[in-house]
């Protein structure tokens, strides 16, 4: 949000979020208190006043009813321990928060929740440009997306994502930029063919040209190495489980592990299952889907878990991996591939500059756009005299 979306007398009416700023007091043995420490209590009261309206409401009416969990989000982890153990007081937080409802209303400390959520976004975007505007002055240049199976775009710091390697980078940003150059300029209403869209859609070229980030960064690309015996056996270990194994003479149930009571029993199809998930979790959505043969995996599994024997588990293992086919990429940082031919390292770098000048701006833009709702909530009394007030 731009500053310049505000008229000159809507600009005088705006202004920083009120602060909600609170001397932090620690109980000494003795009793007496120190100066610890000041906190913006604001953060919490507008989320709470966002999240659970009523919740802020009968705050206001009673300062013993507040709790510890209602302000934890604004508390460092020092604090917060010493909060619940009764250890620190907050002088003048009710009576603050009375005043300031009174001065903003219900739908102020909303609006600052807003406000404050919106200025978390850019600040996360500002931190991924300032992030790559160091990376790619350090970075390995390398010109040739054809060695990538797959590149990773910032797609202008707010929603990264992989992207197809390969010759045809140009294609690949025009089509993460579409969205965006479509709601500044829709496309005509013509046919496919005509000169309409053909300048349109030369347009679109233009615009990502210079509007979309002119680099991506490199992948390393990691092969899925199946699934092994140290992994079925730590996961019985990590849930306490044993092999029943029948004994040679037919009776049922001889325990692998000596028959511990406290044990249950190893359960093969249970076992893929979740090591199977919990692999595919490190990799990609959906990567459970490319899984080849599961069948086959449960019938190992199931054999090994009736006669315990690991060098037959592991032969059977070996040739079921070699069946996968399952590959993942990770982002290198490192390595920075130019969308366009005559791209050069200094342009990214002069692209990664103005998207972080532009970003700082439009969060202190946001930080500034508060302004008192008209219609506010009535003002609620304050109580009784409690460590908050």
């Amino acid at each position: 949000m731009g500053a310049d979306r505000f008229s000159a007398h809507q600009e005088a009416r705006l202004s920083e979020i009120p602060t909600l700023t609170i001397p932090v007091m620690l109980t000494q043995a003795d009793g007496s208190e120190i100066h610890h420490s000041s906190i913006d209590f604001m953060p919490a009261f507008a989320r709470m006043a966002a999240e659970r309206p009523a919740l802020l409401l009968s705050r206001l009416k009673d300062p013993d009813a507040m709790l510890v969990s209602d302000i934890a989000s604004a508390l460092p982890s020092d604090v917060l321990g010493k909060a619940y153990d009764r250890q620190v007081s907050f002088p003048g937080l009710h009576g603050a928060l009375v005043a300031l409802h009174d001065q903003i209303g219900l739908a102020g400390f909303q609006e600052a929740h807003r406000i404050l959520t919106d200025a978390a976004s850019l600040q996360r975007g500002l931190q991924e440009a300032q992030a790559c505007l160091e990376q790619v002055s350090t970075g390995r240049w390398d010109p040739s997306a054809e060695g990538f199976g797959m590149l990773w775009s910032t797609v202008s710091f707010s929603n990264e994502g992989y992207i197809n390697g390969g010759e045809d980078l140009p294609s690949e940003m025009m089509s993460a930029g579409h969205e965006r150059f479509t709601a500044l300029h829709p496309r005509p209403r013509a046919a496919f063919d005509s000169p309409e869209i053909a300048a349109w859609n030369q347009e679109l070229k233009t615009w990502c040209r210079h509007e979309m980030p002119p680099f991506v960064f490199g992948t390393n690309e990691v092969v899925w190495g199946g699934v092994t015996p140290s992994l079925i056996k730590d996961y019985m270990e990590a849930h306490s489980l044993e092999l029943r194994i029948p004994g040679t003479d037919g009776s049922p149930n001889t325990s692998s592990a000596g028959d511990d009571d406290d044990m249950e029993a190893f359960e093969p199809i249970t076992a893929v299952d979740a090591i199977l998930e919990s692999e595919m979790d490190d990799l990609f959505e959906d990567a459970i889907d490319r899984v080849a043969d599961t069948d086959e995996l449960y019938s190992l599994v199931e054999a090994w878990a009736a006669t315990g024997d690991d060098a037959a588990l592991a032969a059977g293992l070996s040739a079921w991996n070699a069946k996968q086919d399952i590959t993942t990429y990770y982002m290198d940082r490192t390595v920075i591939v130019p969308v366009y031919p005559d791209v050069t390292q200094e342009e990214v770098i002069a692209f990664c500059k103005k998207e972080v000048a532009t970003l700082t701006r439009q969060m202190h833009a946001t930080l500034m756009s508060f302004e008192v709702p008209e219609d506010k909530t009535a003002s609620l009394e304050a109580s009784a005299s409690s460590r908050w007030r």
